[in-house]
């Protein structure tokens, strides 16, 4: 994600793709929309490309150590 000065991220990015890089202004309406917002972590297939069960773990080691060895864990951003 670009800091406030767009200048800095720019050198990461092709030509082409600057021209679409976010104004400061979206950025900052992205991290107030995430602030409100919690991190949890789900156990899926990733195979499948499935959550198996709604459950939100609160934490990735409590997530682990439900997580068999064939599945994997993935991120939710949920409303807090």
């Amino acid at each position: 994600m670009p800091t406030n000065d767009l200048s800095l991220a720019a050198s990461y990015f092709a030509q082409e793709e600057r021209s679409s890089l976010p104004e400061s202004v979206d950025v900052a309406q992205l991290l107030g929309q995430l602030g409100q917002c919690r991190i949890c972590y789900v156990i899926c297939d990733s195979d499948h490309k499935i959550i198996l069960h709604g459950k939100l773990y609160e934490s990735m080691d409590e997530a682990k150590q439900n997580c068999a060895d064939h599945l994997a864990i993935a991120t939710a951003i949920v409303p807090a």
